[in-house]
């Protein structure tokens, strides 16, 4: 026969009638959904006040106020203890049992089993690199070993803390306590953005009046990588420590990354330190939140900042394909007559060809990102600057009917000052990387001197361009 129960939110007077399941847990999931709860329901309360913990005693028409592990409403309490006073009969009393053995009992019940949900508190206490061994750009990963450890402030006392075992702690009764021990909690310890990992050594210890929590990582984590700024690039290599129990759940967990917390990483560890270094600081610690709504884990962030040596790439990759460019400059020593017009086309498409060339061979020096990197930018500069000057000799050709040599020269004077500027001003913000501001602001300065020296003698250009170039047989 099926039993009816009327159930409602904690502090409301109205709710919804349902049938009465089977077991306390199906309860539960049935008021959860029926009255559309933030959080899943945990307790259970009669209109007189009491906590029910077996669905054996609820009866027909009992009317339930359900909350999600907090305490019953302030006047929903009062209201049942003046029902309770009310119906209370005026009959004198019995004698009562000796007060004694009564408060002791409570006493003791309650000093052994605290109130649940019980919100736990861990601090992040140090976080040590053993070794970063491998970074891959095009898998946006890291590989390497780390060790962290935490500390329950003042769990050396805590006797459910202490406790031993992994296993989830039942009572007498077979009932969940949702009072885990440290074990338990550091077996929920792991990684979120972990692609391969694996724990070793996990340990709890005590120390002193607190309880400390260790383990050593070893794998892989996925790391989204930023290569706009590449050569001079920087990365956060992150990893999200996450405790596999909500925040809002029975067995709440808020983990804090105090100032105190301490990274480690030695120079045999940071394997990767031909092509990196290491920022100051280096380490970076935020306590965070992992999933949303009902699924929300606590969990902190450890980022370990590096940035890219670039001297290799700029050695490599970008002064070559300045170079080629530079080389092609050389063409306008040569007269802008019609007898030079092949030899200035053949010389800017052999030092093209040689750019492009360079750049398909210096790929693997690239980061093979779908971003445009600086470094993208200025080796597509170079070659739509080789492009042009290669296009300038048959238009100088086109001109060459022209009688007066000085309007072709005027014609080598507007495409030769771009590219004569280009070089000498795309270096004020490598300098910038190495020199800081004041270093950028001197070769700043040195290259208005140089544009004005450029610019400011009309048809002479070529006599100028070579005192700044050099002299040459071919001017």
């Amino acid at each position: 026969m099926t039993t009816r129960i009327a159930l409602r939110r904690n502090g409301e007077k109205s709710g919804v009638h349902a049938a009465l399941p089977s077991s306390l847990a199906d309860l539960l999931n049935l008021a959860t959904v029926k009255l559309k709860l933030p959080s899943p329901a945990s307790r259970v309360f009669s209109a007189a006040g009491d906590e029910f913990d077996d669905i054996k005693l609820i009866e027909k028409d009992d009317v339930l106020h359900i909350t999600c592990g907090e305490d019953l409403a302030p006047h929903l309490e009062a209201c049942a203890a003046s029902c309770a006073a009310a119906a209370a009969p005026t009959a004198v009393p019995e004698a009562a049992p000796p007060a004694t053995a009564i408060t002791l009992g409570v006493t003791n019940l309650q000093g052994s089993r605290p109130k649940v949900p019980l919100l736990r508190r861990v601090e992040l206490e140090q976080v040590d690199y053993l070794q970063l061994t491998s970074f891959d750009v095009s898998q946006q990963s890291f590989e390497g070993e780390i060790f962290v450890s935490f500390l329950f402030r003042g769990g050396a006392h805590d006797e459910f803390l202490s406790a031993g075992g992994t296993e989830f702690p039942l009572d007498d009764n077979g009932k969940p306590t949702f009072l885990p021990s440290a074990k338990w909690f550091l077996d929920q310890l792991t990684t979120a953005n972990g692609i391969s990992c694996t724990i070793h050594d996990k340990k709890t210890i005590k120390a002193g009046d607190d309880l400390r929590i260790q383990a050593r990582f070893q794998g892989k984590w996925y790391d989204e990588v930023d290569s706009r700024d590449f050569p001079f690039d920087r990365q956060d290599f992150a990893i999200k420590f996450r405790f596999d129990c909500r925040t809002t759940g029975m067995v709440p967990l808020e983990v804090v990354a105090p100032d105190s917390a301490t990274g480690i990483i030695s120079d045999e560890g940071f394997q990767i330190r031909d092509c990196w270094r290491l920022l100051s600081p280096a380490y970076r610690f935020s306590a965070c939140v992992s999933g949303t709504g009902a699924r929300a884990f606590p969990a902190v962030e450890v980022m370990l900042s590096v940035q890219r040596k670039p001297f290799s790439a700029i050695l490599q990759v970008l002064l070559p394909s300045w170079m080629w460019t530079a080389l092609c400059l050389m063409t306008y020593f040569l007269e802008p007559v019609k007898s030079k017009v092949y030899a200035r086309f053949s010389t800017a498409l052999t030092m093209m060809l040689l750019g492009y060339f360079h750049r398909a061979a210096m790929d693997k020096y690239l980061p093979p990102s779908q971003m445009l990197s600086l470094a993208d930018l200025y080796l597509y500069i170079n070659f739509v600057f080789m492009v042009a000057i290669c296009l300038q000799a048959p238009m100088n050709a086109y001109f060459g009917t022209l009688e007066n040599v000085s309007e072709r020269e005027d014609i080598d004077f507007i495409f030769a000052c771009p590219f004569l500027l280009a070089g000498p001003l795309s270096m004020p913000g490598l300098l910038a990387e190495f020199g800081g501001s004041e270093g950028c602001h001197i070769l700043r300065l040195d290259c208005r001197k140089y544009a004005a020296n450029l610019l400011g003698t009309g048809r002479n250009w070529r006599k100028n361009a070579a005192n700044v170039l050099g002299p040459s047989s071919g001017a």
